[in-house]
């Protein structure tokens, strides 16, 4: 019920360490894996016993946007990152 909530959880984990370890390679990776499993979260969680606060998911998606903007950008790839940092936005 819960995994792909938890699998986004654990590929945001990732893409920090593969950030930090400056291979933004793999970080964007996993934050396209963890971006995905949060998408399926958003969709389960209406059928949840208990449900997060409206909107807690949402934010979530829109940090794991971030994210990937300011990976693409740490790569030189400024168009796509300026995509995403807009999608954020909106």
């Amino acid at each position: 019920m819960f995994v792909s909530s938890w699998q986004a959880d654990i590929d945001t984990a990732k893409s920090i360490l593969a950030t930090n370890r400056g291979q933004y390679a793999e970080a964007e990776s996993h934050l396209v894996s963890a971006l995905a499993n949060n998408r399926e979260a958003l969709n389960r969680s209406k059928h949840w016993p208990d449900p997060p606060a409206a909107g807690t998911i949402e934010s979530g998606g829109d940090m794991l946007l971030s994210n990937l903007g300011e990976t693409k950008l740490a790569q030189g790839r400024m168009t796509e990152a300026e995509v995403h940092s807009e999608n954020y936005l909106y």
